[in-house]
């Protein structure tokens, strides 16, 4: 298992590669909010305590307090439903959910990005990592892709 810390240098590695890919999609934004916290250490205190959420990548600081509450509201949202994938019970009403994942050790949730680039981070993130199988991330982006394309027409 990876250490949290060693988690963000792979994110900030990652990102980069990760906006040149998709960079048309992101429209200019070139940084996130991203909470983690091991699955291990996860009780009532923790969730609502110790959610370790950094920016990765240049956010504005008032644009990061906002994001990184989003993120942290993924988090208890994947604590509290048992999910693989915050989108998977999301409202339709609202997009905030989507893009946290749930991996073999960790609860990851960045925010920032458009929710199916956020969850596509996420995902890229813990496989980076190895600490997502490939199968776990074709469930989650089967999962999710009804509520993807539902997104991407809403904001077309």
């Amino acid at each position: 298992m990876k250490r949290i810390e060693e988690l963000f240098v792979i994110a900030e590695l990652l990102l980069p590669a990760f906006i040149k890919a998709n960079e048309k999609e992101l429209g200019g934004r070139v940084g996130l909010a991203l909470a983690i916290i091991p699955r291990a250490e996860i009780d009532f205190n923790t969730i609502k305590y110790g959610v370790n959420t950094r920016p990765v990548g240049v956010i504005e600081p008032d644009k990061f307090t906002e994001k990184s509450n989003f993120a942290h509201n993924k988090i208890l949202y994947l604590f509290a439903s048992g999910d693989m994938c915050s989108f998977q019970k999301e409202s339709e009403s609202t997009v905030i959910y989507g893009g946290g994942i749930c991996t073999e050790n960790y609860l990851i949730a960045p925010s920032g990005f458009p929710p199916h680039l956020d969850q596509k981070f996420a995902l890229a993130l813990a496989n980076m990592a190895g600490d997502i199988s490939y199968s776990k991330c074709i469930k989650i982006e089967s999962v999710s892709r009804d509520r993807v394309e539902s997104w991407k027409k809403k904001t077309a």
